[in-house]
């Protein structure tokens, strides 16, 4: 995969996830808040997209292992079984609520090995920035406002993944 469709599919999916976070998001808000909040998303996401689809970005000449594909897609495998867990347990347990987020705690997790796989120094700071997040979310919920929990969570978690997609997009 050329250097270009990586970052292409890259900003693809980091603008893609940080929609769906957002998205998510939105039960707490305020009916009135729903659509407003909705269209910033999309705007906001769209606009990221563009940016990273149309804008040239400079050669890095990254040098990929012949194995990165399969060591990306185990990543992937691990954080989905994690998640379901997550699940798994979070119900049963009448932690439902804590279920957003657990995941984005995986989610920042998952970044870490992509770090290297991908060679993509700036998702040390995407991991860091999306534990911050997981870590003021839980606070929230320990304090009993489930609500604030989702939305830190949700939102905080849209920002990190939007910010880095502008990062990795513009990466010399």
């Amino acid at each position: 995969m050329s250097e270009r469709a990586l970052a292409r599919t890259g900003t693809l999916v980091l603008t893609g996830f940080a929609l769906l976070w957002a998205v998510s998001g939105l039960h707490p808000a305020p009916a009135a808040a729903r659509i407003p909040l909705l269209v910033a998303a999309t705007v906001i996401t769209a606009t990221v997209l563009a940016l990273g689809m149309t804008r040239p970005r400079p050669q890095d000449h990254r040098r990929l292992s012949a194995s990165w594909m399969r060591r990306f897609n185990r990543v992937g495998v691990v954080q989905g079984l994690l998640i379901g867990g997550v699940c798994l347990v979070a119900v049963p347990t009448g932690h439902p609520r804590l279920i957003p987020t657990l995941v984005l705690v995986i989610v920042a997790a998952h970044f870490v090995p992509l770090v290297a796989i991908l060679r993509q120094r700036e998702y040390v700071w995407t991991a860091l920035a999306l534990a911050l997040v997981a870590v003021a979310s839980f606070g929230a919920y320990v304090r009993g406002m489930p609500e604030l929990a989702a939305a830190v969570t949700s939102f905080g978690a849209a920002i990190v993944l939007w910010v880095t997609a502008v990062v990795v997009t513009r990466r010399p």
